[in-house]
């Protein structure tokens, strides 16, 4: 569904998926740390649900960068530039503030190379990957007709999402590294997926079916999730997470789903006044309070823990989710103010 102005459906996307992202790094040790109930059930559910973001974040990148040509110039400058200047600025932060290291450069080139300095820096490696193929990527999709979409995202869902699945609960063995189909999986299908989604005009019938599948779906896959879990349990007598992977094919369909449903919901509604603008407001943030979240994270465990303390520990949680996301919207709103962070944070 092409539409034309400002599109908010982008802006409860982002902050959604950014939500979602706290919630996939705080929430674990609730269901972790206990015995099968409904709270471990509920948090277990919760935990799997937030796998949607970065696959979202994925989509909204496709949806908005695949639409048009950028120069190599631009795309060096503006995008792989913006992305790698955040990485090293905020890497050195932590390696210097968080952690307490001195100044050593090739110690610290050497961190960054190996391995993110954090956890969710991950998320910038990719995106770097992806904002360098990023023109052949277009050349791709301009010259792919109906059929090639349907064969791509049949491929996509196979080979990226159910083919590892198997393999991961020894349905059949791994297959060999020689078999190699790089452009149907992983991020490629994200972004593939957020373009042809929002480049697509869908009758009302076709988005009433996304819809009705879409609530469908989200129980039936959350509790397929919650019994992987007690699977494991009953199985290895403890809980491995098998499922916990942004491209297997469950949280594949649950993403796909939910950015649809989403997508073409909300430009149905209309945002005016202080509504559209809170929105617009929250959603700049966005990537900001990506950068920091972890980092404040780590400070915070004294709200997390002592304040927002309730006897239900998932209560505790979601209520320290949110005070944790305003927070560092706050704190991005903050940086967005330093003349070389605003540039950085747009």
């Amino acid at each position: 569904m092409k539409q034309r102005g400002h599109n908010y459906a982008f802006d409860i996307l982002r902050i959604l998926a950014c939500f979602l992202v706290i919630v996939n790094h705080t929430n674990s040790e609730v269901f972790l740390g206990m015995n099968p109930s409904l709270t471990w059930a509920l948090s277990l559910a919760y935990f799997y649900f937030s796998k949607i973001a970065v696959p979202i974040f994925l989509m909204i990148s496709g949806a908005l960068l695949l639409r048009r040509e950028y120069s190599y110039k631009e795309l060096l400058i503006h995008k792989v530039g913006k992305i790698a200047a955040v990485l090293l600025l905020f890497s050195l932060y932590i390696y210097l503030v968080e952690e307490g290291n001195a100044f050593n450069l090739h110690d610290f080139i050497n961190r960054i190379i190996e391995a993110p300095i954090i956890t969710s820096y991950w998320y910038f490696y990719m995106l770097l990957g992806a904002y360098l193929i990023l023109p052949f990527l277009r050349k791709i999709i301009i010259a792919m007709k109906q059929a090639d979409w349907l064969y791509f995202f049949i491929g996509w869902a196979f080979f990226s999402g159910l083919l590892p699945v198997l393999v991961r609960y020894e349905i059949i063995p791994t297959v060999t590294f020689w078999f190699d189909v790089q452009i149907m999986s992983n991020f490629i299908g994200y972004m593939f997926a957020g373009y042809a989604i929002t480049q697509t005009d869908f009758s009302l019938k076709v988005q009433r079916c996304g819809w009705l599948l879409t609530l469908l779906a989200i129980p039936c896959i959350l509790i397929l999730s919650v019994y992987s879990g007690l699977y494991e349990l009953n199985t290895w007598g403890q809980m491995y997470l098998m499922l916990d992977n942004l491209y297997y094919l469950p949280t594949m369909i649950l993403a796909v789903l939910v950015f649809f449903t989403v997508y073409t919901l909300a430009g149905k509604c209309e945002f005016k006044g202080w509504s559209g603008k809170m929105l617009s407001n929250v959603a700049a943030t966005t990537f900001g309070i990506y950068v920091v979240h972890m980092i404040y994270n780590t400070h915070l465990s004294v709200v997390r823990y002592e304040i927002l303390y309730f006897n239900n520990r998932l209560v505790s949680v979601v209520l320290y989710e949110i005070f944790l996301f305003a927070f560092c919207a706050l704190a991005a709103w903050c940086l967005k103010k330093v003349p070389l962070l605003k540039k950085l944070f747009e």
